[in-house]
């Protein structure tokens, strides 16, 4: 009871130092932050650890360098929340000038603006309004087509599994492989990273892992969900080609390059978007073998080889070629003398 004590009083002035509010009431003193609910102390330590503007910056200017960020977790992990943390600079407006004449903006006669966020789940401007900037993604013609943004696809598995039975149209995987020179940044979430396509996993080079901890209090009231929030989070990132070892193997898991801890509830990012909202169906881009009227795949006829006219005889053969190019019959050779 005496070392319980001694935590809570840690933690109270911890928190009093620190640059992040965690929220809760003091079990030996007066409420730090009155009218917030209580969370536990280990996960308040952890906020005081882990937690804070400049841990988020440094977090965000780390996996700037990929242009195609996994994260993955278990449902109620915090994977589209860590979504909007890190994208938050874009949620803010960042602003980018570009004359590339083969970029298609240029083509148009635009040469500026505010980057975009291409996303299957609703942005919103943390008022219940969707963000201005945000534009529904739900079809792979406009990942082909998109420049200066970022591209949001929650829940990947879904609308690009790895179980698919066709392949991905080769115009969206060469965009994959070319993010970076139409500026194009992608973030994805899944449930497990092996599950997202794999034209997209060898790609990927960093994992984002993300847990969810101290879910809400069962207050029970009517209408309350069943399934209660959790309302603080970590997210973990790594090396994506050491993750899918790891994730296979399930031995060894590697070093995290980041580290971030997150209070969910009350954050910029937390209002960002409905946890409840339905994500966007993706159309397909057709391919050239698949049927457009059931979209079935279109079976290709094995070859079998083909015949090729004989060229005409002449008195210098020694052997006689049929339309197929081989002997009719055999043919004796005399012995050198």
């Amino acid at each position: 009871m005496q070392s319980r004590r001694e935590l809570a009083r840690i933690a109270n002035a911890t928190e009093a130092l620190s640059a992040t509010p965690t929220g809760h009431r003091s079990d030996t003193g007066p409420d730090v932050n009155p009218g917030k609910e209580k969370l536990p102390i280990v996960a308040r330590l952890n906020l005081w650890w882990g937690a804070g503007p400049a841990r988020e910056r440094r977090m965000i200017r780390i996996l700037a360098q990929y242009s195609i960020v996994a994260i993955v977790g278990s449902n109620g992990a915090g994977k589209t929340l860590c979504m909007m943390v890190l994208t938050s600079p874009t949620r803010n407006g960042v602003w980018w000038e570009c004359d590339n004449p083969d970029h298609l903006h240029t083509q148009a006669g635009v040469t500026s603006g505010y980057r975009r966020m291409l996303s299957t789940t609703p942005i919103l401007d943390g008022n219940g309004g969707l963000h201005p900037l945000y534009d529904p993604f739900d079809d792979y013609e406009q990942l082909v087509n998109v420049e200066h943004a970022d591209v949001y696809m929650d829940e990947a598995n879904s609308v690009a599994s790895s179980r698919a039975s066709s392949s991905m149209d080769r115009r969206v995987e060469v965009k994959l492989q070319q993010l970076r020179k139409a500026d194009v940044f992608l973030y994805l979430t899944a449930p497990d990273f092996s599950r997202i396509d794999v034209a997209i996993r060898q790609v990927t080079k960093v994992v984002v892992e993300c847990a969810g901890y101290a879910p809400a209090p069962d207050t029970g009231e009517s209408g309350q969900l069943l399934w209660r929030p959790r309302r603080v989070f970590r997210f973990s990132a790594y090396d994506a080609v050491l993750f899918d070892k790891w994730n296979i193997n399930a031995k060894d898991k590697p070093d995290a390059i980041g580290t971030l801890w997150f209070k969910g509830p009350g954050s910029d990012a937390f209002r960002a978007y409905d946890t409840l909202a339905s994500v966007s169906v993706i159309a397909s881009m057709t391919p050239q073998d698949t049927c457009t009227v059931c979209e079935g795949r279109i079976v290709r006829h094995t070859c079998k080889g083909h015949t090729r006219p004989a060229r005409p005889a002449l008195a210098s053969d020694a052997l006689t070629l049929t339309d197929t190019g081989a002997p009719s019959e055999p043919v004796a050779v005399d012995a050198p003398a």
